[in-house]
């Protein structure tokens, strides 16, 4: 985001895109142990396994669960601990990421080798729930073969989540505008598919989809309503200039100037409403 946004505005943007990345995805891994490797099982983590009825899925739910419980508390702890460093923030957070991810592998071949042991079934894939949504999955498995990143940054997931929050206001209040947003609903490939089915070839549809479109969409209600509960306050800088020399509201903090550039744009309606696109 710019540099003349609040760090109100910057929380509240980052809160709405964890709600956008966030999620109960399940991805399946590969189970690389053919049987050669011998582990330490955690007595807590059999006892889990044995609870399930010998369950792989309820199983790893479970200890995923756990595992992100503890992500959340650490990165809670980091977040406390280097409130006035946001740089060396990102990048403890980085690691712990990083660990997180091994930890999550770890777990799903330990219970693979104790669901082998206990039924002499090999399993060649592994279910593994990261905390990504299923969009977000999605998004990522489109960008597998692309040399960089596209459909899974940022802003490309928000502009999305966007357009479906638009298309189902418009649709909430009995309206209509093919012009505006068009096209965020399923298409014929995806009738009848699962949401996880959904982030399988074939790929024809980038939007938050049902439980998760739901859940976006309340976010994107609370972050404007944050926004319009602080930032409606500053007057446009020279930039105004060719806008009848008005004084324009905008979402920015008191006592701040706008900064014009490809992150921060404003549209003004015909009232003179400053509206803020991130």
């Amino acid at each position: 985001m710019g540099s003349g946004i609040s760090q109100e505005a910057k929380e509240a943007y980052r809160e709405l895109l964890e709600v956008i990345m966030a999620g109960e995805a399940v991805e399946m891994i590969e189970n690389t142990n053919t049987g050669s490797t011998a582990y330490c099982v955690p007595r807590a983590w059999k006892s889990t396994y044995l609870s399930t009825n010998k369950d792989v899925g309820k199983t790893m739910r479970i200890l995923c669960y756990g595992e992100k419980s503890s992500l959340r508390s650490d990165i809670e702890r980091l977040k406390s601990k280097y409130i006035d460093n946001p740089q060396r923030l990102e990048q403890e957070i980085k690691k712990r990421n990083t660990k997180h991810k091994k930890e999550l592998n770890r777990i799903a071949h330990i219970i693979a080798y104790i669901h082998y042991k206990e039924t002499n079934e090999f399993l060649k894939e592994i279910p593994v729930s990261r905390g990504h949504s299923y969009f977000y999955m999605d998004a990522r498995k489109r960008d597998a073969s692309r040399s960089k990143p596209y459909w899974s940054t940022s802003y490309e997931l928000c502009v999305r989540a966007f357009e479906a929050y638009i298309q189902d206001k418009l649709q909430d209040s009995g309206r209509n505008n093919d012009y505006l947003v068009c096209g965020t609903r399923p298409g014929t490939k995806n009738k009848g598919r699962t949401l996880a089915e959904r982030c399988m070839p074939p790929f024809d549809y980038p939007y938050p989809l049902d439980e998760e479109r739901v859940r976006i969409n309340h976010a994107f209600d609370k972050f404007f309503e944050t926004l319009r509960g602080n930032f409606f306050t500053c007057e446009m800088d020279s930039y105004s200039t060719g806008l009848e020399d008005r004084k324009k509201q905008c979402m920015i903090v008191p006592s701040t100037t706008v900064c014009f550039n490809q992150e921060v744009q404003f549209h003004f309606d015909d009232a003179g409403q400053g509206v803020l696109f991130l």
